[in-house]
């Protein structure tokens, strides 16, 4: 046995059982082993690929989702404008038509106001009128009372009416 390796017989049936030991384990694992978890990760695979197309389904409908939200969100902001626009054209109506009649209730209050004005200054000349009309009459009949008869009393009574007549106040 000078040789590391020697090819006898024994060894040869050693290899061959050894041979048929793994062929015998490698049967036993690929039926107990390898079948089981091929067929796990098959099913695994079909799961995540379902998983995938589920996701990528649930993915198109969102966007179509958002898609048809950014639409009405459009649509919404135009129509929001279209009533800001609509109030807005309303508001300045209102404001010129509040303007209008605030200038027409001005006119007419000035209009009373000068109305009143030309009453009250009527009235004004028509009460100095009378009061400068009875002082001139008393003093005038102080004055003819004692300086003047009846005729030229009467006479210069006429021609003071006559003058107060056309006086403009």
């Amino acid at each position: 046995m000078d040789r590391i390796i020697g090819f006898d017989s024994q060894l040869l049936v050693q290899m061959g059982i050894q041979f048929l030991n793994t062929l015998v384990c490698f049967a036993i694992l690929y039926y107990f082993l390898y079948k089981p978890v091929k067929k796990f990760m098959a099913a695994r695979t079909k799961k995540i690929e379902l998983q995938l197309s589920q996701a990528q389904l649930k993915l198109n409908e969102a966007d179509s989702l958002k898609k048809e939200y950014e639409n009405k969100i459009r649509e919404l902001e135009s129509k929001q404008n279209e009533i800001i626009e609509t109030v807005h054209k309303q508001a300045n109506a209102d404001k010129d038509l509040i303007i209008y009649e605030a200038r027409q209730e001005a006119l007419k209050i000035k209009e009373r106001a000068k109305l009143e004005i030309e009453y009250e200054k009527q009235q004004v000349q028509s009460d100095m009128k009378n009061q400068i009309v009875n002082i001139s009459w008393i003093i005038a009949g102080n004055f003819l009372n004692e300086n003047i008869n009846d005729d030229v009393q009467n006479e210069f009574a006429k021609q003071a009416i006559l003058k107060l007549g056309e006086m403009k106040w």
